[in-house]
């Protein structure tokens, strides 16, 4: 559901491509996520 409503569905965006975007951004952001959670916890 999360993967068909991107908006990159225009000319040139295949289905596989739209896919490999959003685990791109899965993958970012669970590494960035927790690494900001780290870093507030020490600073308060």
């Amino acid at each position: 559901m999360l993967v068909a409503s991107l908006p990159y569905n225009g000319a040139g965006i295949t289905t596989s491509d739209q896919l490999l975007l959003a685990l791109m951004h899965l993958i970012v952001g669970a590494a960035v996520i927790p690494a900001f959670v780290i870093t507030s916890l020490r600073r308060s």
